[in-house]
């Protein structure tokens, strides 16, 4: 068993810089996009879309009406985004969400 303090070719980095942050949902969630350190969209199954403007310390969900899941999103700037989903769905922001 290799000594975990030392090491070695190939392990993974250290996990130093992550931390646990609450979504309060046990939906799913695929993707995630931030814009700045601060502002930031996460979407999972069942239409959920969260969005955070303190960097994730808190999130609140955004309503939409499709449950359908959503794969990926994606701000092209700090105003327009695109999330796209099963079924064909596309969805599209010009106001930030």
């Amino acid at each position: 068993m290799r000594n975990r303090s030392r090491r070695y070719p190939g392990d993974d980095p250290p996990c130093d810089e992550w931390s646990l942050q609450n979504s309060k949902t046990r939906l799913a969630l695929f993707n995630a996009d931030f814009r700045n350190d601060e502002e930031g969209y996460a979407v999972g199954e069942k239409g959920l879309i969260l969005r955070t403007e303190n960097g994730g310390v808190n999130w609140q969900r955004v309503p939409v009406s499709h449950s359908a899941n959503l794969m990926r999103v994606d701000f092209a700037d700090d105003k327009n985004g695109w999330i796209v989903g099963h079924g064909g769905l596309i969805l599209r922001s010009s106001d930030k969400g």
